[in-house]
């Protein structure tokens, strides 16, 4: 009968205890900031397309331009342009939406993508349309290069052509 030596095992489990702890230090260094704004977004682009199959059955494509409004506890492209791209599939005002926004400030930008549901409620006998999305950074410029994380953002429509979008969430720079 052989003798069984431990010793092989042991430095393969301390190596691989090692290795993890690196990789979990490497998450702590990365620390991740709090953000959030405010948004007013107008309509610059929409297309609504009736699919005819139920009653209210619309595919819209729409493109609205604003301003960040940072209100986080820490700044986050205060003052920026935003565009959003949009499409939303819905049933009288019910349905999923998704997209994707840029966010530019100078030489700073960062691009995300959106997925959530549109709702539609009448209150008072008129149409209140509310989007509530997850959001996540797919790419960064500048001092946002690498950029991960995201945010959750309540959109509310406040006229025919204007929306308020409130959002946050948190960031790091990937090293």
């Amino acid at each position: 009968m052989k003798n069984f030596n431990p010793r092989p095992w042991m430095v393969l489990l301390f190596g691989f205890v090692f290795i993890f702890g690196l990789c979990l230090a490497n998450l702590a260094a990365q620390e991740k900031t709090k953000i959030g704004g405010k948004v007013e977004a107008e309509y610059t682009k929409q297309e609504a397309l009736d699919i005819g199959d139920v009653e209210g059955h619309m595919m819209t494509l729409s493109q609205l331009a604003g301003i960040n409004k940072s209100t986080g506890e820490n700044m986050f492209m205060d003052g920026a342009d935003v565009t959003i791209y949009g499409f939303s599939d819905s049933i009288k005002g019910n349905g999923l939406a998704m997209g994707y926004a840029r966010t530019k400030l100078g030489d700073d930008c960062v691009f995300i993508e959106y997925k959530g549901e549109v709702k539609t409620t009448l209150v008072e006998g008129n149409p209140v349309t509310v989007f509530e999305t997850t959001c996540k950074f797919v790419k960064g410029m500048g001092k946002y290069e690498n950029i991960q994380g995201g945010y959750t953002a309540t959109a509310k429509m406040v006229s025919e052509t204007k929306m308020v979008i409130e959002w946050q969430g948190e960031y790091f720079i990937k090293e």
